[in-house]
């Protein structure tokens, strides 16, 4: 993958967390948010492939390949 493509995963990923940060600042997030992505940096210089990121109560709880869903948990999936 280029350094332009995981640039651009990067500010998706950020952006979309971003969103769901600022609209957890009026009322608690309700159900779990995962997230399905292609890619994603490992915050060590590394990349992960096919993995899933939740967010649960506004935080990241778990970045890891693709496992059960939590129950009534919404999905966004950017894949491509």
């Amino acid at each position: 993958m280029t350094t332009v493509s995981m640039r651009w995963l990067t500010a998706t990923v950020s952006m979309s967390l971003a969103a769901f940060a600022g609209a957890g600042t009026a009322r608690a997030q309700d159900s779990p948010v995962v997230i399905h992505a292609s890619h994603a940096l490992d915050g060590r210089g590394g990349a992960m492939t096919d993995v899933d990121i939740t967010v649960e109560h506004g935080k990241i709880t778990r970045v890891g390949p693709t496992a059960a869903m939590p129950e009534g948990a919404r999905e966004i999936d950017m894949r491509g």
